[in-house]
């Protein structure tokens, strides 16, 4: 009768420790984020946040935030980032470059390699934008089907560009130019921006 008792009392003490709730291990929380510094100039630093799904692209001005903006992952990080101090109209100013790279579709039927050259110029006593640009090249690559039962395609190959390429002259000129023109524009101290060069 003992031994049964106690076969008994066995059996539910580890029924009883079987049914008792294993501590929870929390995992630790994953760093979702890593910052790299991309460009340095005088007193400026632009650097780059990176998140789960986006970027976050800022300058600072000693600890100052100049500008922050959130991008996309898709919409591509920034790369080539440049910073050049200069002087036009008097006025001591940075010019703040990056490009922005991504891809749409596929190489079976159309894709396109889109780069994005984004062009600031700041006015960072006054912590003032006061010009930007963007300037868009699209290449596109598409599958054109030569018949309607698609037995026979051709690759075509094509540019697409969109606004005006900036450069920056030695004299602090900003040159804007497209396929048919070109305008230079010098910066106007007392209206705190780029006006057309006379």
């Amino acid at each position: 009768m003992k031994n049964i008792l106690l076969l008994l009392l066995a059996v539910v003490s580890l029924n009883v420790q079987a049914q008792k709730k294993k501590p929870v291990k929390k995992k630790p929380m994953a760093t979702a984020s890593k910052s790299a510094v991309l460009a340095k100039s005088d007193n400026l630093t632009a650097e780059m946040l990176e998140k789960n799904d986006t970027y976050l692209f800022y300058t600072l001005s000693g600890k100052d935030t100049l500008f922050a903006k959130p991008i996309v992952k898709k919409e591509g990080a920034p790369a080539e980032v440049k910073i050049v101090p200069f002087t036009s109209g008097g006025a001591k100013l940075h010019l703040i470059s990056w490009q922005q790279k991504k891809k749409i579709g596929d190489a079976k039927t159309k894709l396109e390699n889109i780069t994005e050259s984004r062009t600031e110029v700041w006015d960072v006593a006054a912590k003032k934008m006061v010009f930007e640009n963007t300037y868009t090249v699209n290449n596109i690559t598409e599958v054109v089907w030569l018949d309607a039962n698609k037995t026979a395609s051709k690759t075509e190959e094509k540019i697409r560009r969109g606004g005006t390429e900036c450069t920056l002259s030695a004299q602090g000129d900003i040159i804007l130019k497209n396929k048919s023109q070109e305008s230079k524009l010098v910066f106007d101290a007392k209206q705190q921006k780029f006006v057309a060069k006379k």
